[in-house]
C-alpha cells in the first residue's frame, strides 16, 4: 500500500480509506491536538466538562470553550440540568484549540446495561456519532476528528472491538458531500490496534485503503 499522503493535522494518520470524496483517517494521538474545523469531545449529559479528554478539551480550549459550553441551554425536560441527551450532540466554539468547532457528543454508559442485552446502548452509540456528523454538516465541516465515544470506563463490559465497529459504521453511513477528511482518533496503543481491525471489517471491502509508512517501521 502506498503512503498516506493527507495533510499534517496534529495526529498521526495510521491508515485511510477513500470512501466516495471524503478520506476516512485511522490515526494516533489525541483530538486535543487536532487542527482542523472541528473536533468532536465525549461530553457527559450536563454538557459542562468532566474528566478524560472532556477535561482535556476543556482546559486545551481555555475560558472562551469553558464559557461557550456555560451557554448552552439546558434541556426543556431535564430534572439534572442536562444540556444535551445521551445519543445526540451540540456545538459550541472551540476556543483555544486549533480547531473552529467542538462538537460535543455524549455516548451511552454502559454498565448502567444490566445483563448483556446492549442493542439500546449501541443505538444510542450509533446516534451520537450521526448526530455529530449531522452537526459537521450543518455549521459546514470540511475535516473533523473524532474521539473515541464511550470507548473508556463508559464501556462496561461492553467489548471496545463491537464499541469501535459501531462508530466506524456511523461514520460511513453518514458521511456527506463536502465532508474532505475525517479522522477517528485512537490515545492507547490498544485503542489504535482495535481501531485499525474494526475500520478494516467496515470499511476495507469498499474503499481504497492507504496505509501509513509509521507502519512499516
Amino acid at each position: 500500500m502506498a503512503e498516506s499522503k493527507l495533510p499534517d493535522r496534529g495526529v498521526e494518520v495510521q491508515m485511510s480509506y477513500a470512501v466516495k470524496t471524503t478520506q476516512v483517517a485511522i490515526s494516533a494521538g489525541s483530538v486535543v491536538d487536532f487542527t482542523g474545523d472541528a473536533i468532536v469531545n465525549a461530553a457527559n449529559r450536563g454538557g459542562l466538562g468532566g474528566g478524560g479528554v472532556d477535561g482535556a478539551i476543556n482546559s486545551a480550549g481555555g475560558p472562551k470553550l469553558v464559557a461557550a459550553r456555560r451557554e448552552l441551554s439546558v434541556l426543556d425536560d431535564s430534572e439534572y440540568g442536562d444540556r444535551i441527551r445521551t445519543g445526540e450532540a451540540r456545538v459550541t466554539i472551540g476556543g483555544d484549540l486549533s480547531a473552529k468547532w467542538v462538537i460535543h457528543a455524549v455516548g451511552p454508559i454502559y454498565w448502567e446495561v444490566e445483563g448483556d442485552d446492549f442493542q439500546a446502548a449501541d443505538d444510542l452509540l450509533y446516534s451520537a456519532y450521526a448526530h455529530s456528523l449531522a452537526v459537521a454538516k450543518q455549521n459546514e465541516v470540511k475535516t473533523m476528528a473524532f474521539c473515541l465515544l464511550s470507548a473508556g470506563i463508559f464501556r462496561g463490559e461492553r467489548a471496545l472491538a463491537d464499541v469501535l465497529e459501531i462508530g466506524c459504521k456511523a461514520v460511513k453511513d453518514h458521511i456527506y458531500e463536502g465532508l474532505e477528511e475525517v479522522h477517528i482518533v485512537g490515545f492507547t496503543q490498544s485503542e489504535i490496534e482495535e481501531l485499525m481491525a474494526a475500520a478494516e471489517r467496515v470499511f476495507g471491502a469498499s474503499a481504497l485503503a492507504t496505509k501509513a509508512s509509521a507502519l512499516a517501521r
